[in-house]
């Protein structure tokens, strides 16, 4: 949290009758604004300081000219008037307990421009019966919405990143609830102790979702072991929901995508899901042994909890019921050509089985920087051609992702404008001599290489006396592009789920390096957890924290 002088400003008593609210006068640092916001966010928190908060209360999007975007840890705690809270788009963080122990909210009108709702922002809500929350929104704090036992329904926006802990915890009201397509983790205990669920749908195939019996239950002890659920876990076939609900013992009901009805209108995609007949078999969690706490349920995986013995197994008929979607209308076009080439910002790729190829360019199209891309159209990028670029015009710098392993013969041949080429592969093979990269046709290149020590880039350098500048090592930046990102954490927990697999790791030695942040010598779960926070709480949250700080809690 902020620290810094703090300027008390009296709201107008047209608004409201006591109290005062407080206001930091420091402003928020700048961070990433990419993916997890829209907007580069700068302003100052608010809190409350004296008094009873108004009963309809809506937190002002200014204060002296700045941007109000955050409510302050512990702000309005504790407040036993508030009935209604509005909140405007400028405030994108509620940071911890901001709202905690309100037992008189009722309604909260959330606006666009939401990122975070920290740790028991709104824990012990009691009187709160609905939840709309902004597709803004991408991650949702431990323990955040725990014991808010009015609450009755919860709409989770598409793209969430994480539900952390026990987030739902206590929601006694709650009857069903469904995560959209995107959500991308939910933690332990996030919808434990839920008494009246009935219904959890999952419509991503590949949710990160806890395995721990507490993770969906309507009852469970304080070691959360034993935990009872009656309800449905519903899911595709073959999905992460599917295997959750058999390593626990709950009823599974399959989305059967072979029933699906789609109408189109403007941009979206209404997709209804009609009514079908299923059986169900469910597996008893008493013929096997425990399940680790770090699995999650890869549906590729080995199964841990397998045991020789014969598992109790009950069938039964489940009638699914309709569900209604809504997303972007997308294309199952192929964007390739009868040559199964794509022109994108100039550059030529050619699809060569599973993966690209760089094959060429377009004259008078390339850009004066070029970053060639991970993949194309759902294929990785995985070599630069031969002759690709050469005698290339008027392209100062080229970017070539981890992705790419391999640069054939002559690929910048006579590059007459090139300055800088920076390859993230410290394993990519260069094919050729001298005249792979250069500047005329003398062989000669008068530019620098960029690229990560040791590596093939800087053993060529070397042996070719081409001037050569290291990358440096990031911590936590497992996709090597020099920062860490959401997507850092993404990777990373993929890597895991591979390995976990038995299936060989697709990182390459530097990754495995940056992405073990725990010192653990492996690529685990909480490497991924930590990449997570750190960017949180560095791009998002504005905060200095530091790879040690973060390590040491």
């Amino acid at each position: 949290m902020m620290k810094g002088s703090r300027l008390i400003a009296m709201l107008c008593a047209a608004v409201m009758t006591a109290g005062s609210l407080t206001v930091s006068a420091e402003t928020h640092a700048a961070g990433k604004s990419v993916p997890v916001m829209p907007k580069i966010v700068e302003g100052v928190e608010i809190y409350w300081k004296s008094g009873e908060v108004p009963a309809n209360f809506v937190i002002p999007s200014e204060y002296e000219g700045q941007s109000v975007v955050a409510v302050a840890k512990n702000g309005f705690s504790s407040s036993q008037t508030l009935v209604t809270l509005t909140i405007p788009e400028s405030v994108a963080f509620l940071y911890d307990n901001c709202f905690q122990n309100c037992t008189k909210l009722k309604t909260i009108n959330f606006s666009s421009g939401l990122s975070v709702i920290y740790d028991k922002a709104f824990q012990n809500c009691t009187s709160l019966t609905a939840l709309n929350l902004p597709d803004s929104l991408r991650n949702i704090g431990r323990s955040a919405f725990e014991n808010c036992k009015s609450l009755q329904s919860v709409r989770i926006p598409a793209d969430m990143s994480t539900i952390e802990f026990d987030a739902f915890k206590g929601c006694s009201s709650l009857t069903e609830v469904t995560f959209p397509e995107g959500t991308s983790m939910v933690y332990s205990g996030v919808l434990s102790d839920c008494t009246a669920l009935k219904t959890v749908t999952f419509l991503d195939r590949k949710t990160f979702i806890y395995s721990d019996a507490n993770t969906i239950c309507n009852k469970s002890d304080e070691t959360g072991n034993q935990c009872v659920y009656t309800g449905t876990i519903r899911g595709y076939v073959g999905s992460t929901a599917e295997t959750y609900a058999q390593k626990n013992g709950y009823r599974f009901e399959p989305l059967d995508p072979e029933n699906v009805v789609t109408t189109t209108t403007g941009l979206t995609t209404t997709t209804t899901t009609t009514q079908t007949t299923t059986t169900v078999t469910t597996t008893s969690r008493a013929e096997t042994e425990p399940v680790p706490d770090w699995w999650w349920g890869d549906t590729t995986a080995p199964d841990p909890s397998v045991t020789t013995a014969n598992p109790v197994t009950t069938t039964t008929t489940v009638t699914t019921a309709p569900v209604t979607t809504t997303k972007p209308v997308t294309t199952t076009t192929s964007p390739f050509d009868a040559e199964n080439k794509l022109v994108s910002d100039g550059i030529v790729y050619q699809k060569k089985g599973s993966s690209i190829t760089v094959c060429g360019y377009k004259d008078g199209e390339v850009p004066k920087n070029v970053v060639i891309p991970e993949d194309v159209a759902g294929f990785p990028v995985r070599t630069v051609g031969e002759k690709a670029f050469a005698k290339m015009k008027g392209v100062e710098s080229v970017l070539l992702p981890v992705n790419v392993t391999a640069i054939e013969k002559d690929a910048f041949y006579w590059c007459s404008d090139l300055k800088t080429l920076t390859i993230l592969n410290p394993e990519v093979t260069l094919n050729g001599d001298f005249t792979l990269i250069c500047n005329d046709d003398l062989g000669m290149y008068t530019g620098v290489l960029r690229a990560y020590y040791p590596s093939e880039t800087a053993g060529f350098c070397s042996s070719h006396e081409i001037r050569f500048e290291e990358l440096p090592e990031v911590r936590g930046d497992i996709t090597l592009d020099g920062i860490v990102s959401i997507e850092d954490a993404q990777i990373t927990l993929k890597a895991y789920t591979e390995v976990l697999a038995g299936n060989p790791s697709t990182l390459i030695a530097l990754q495995k390096r940056t992405g073990d942040v725990d010192g653990s010598m492996t690529i685990s779960v909480e490497d991924a957890q930590l990449i997570l926070k750190y960017y949180t709480e560095r791009s998002v949250a504005g905060k200095n924290t530091t790879w040690e700080e973060l390590l040491a809690r």
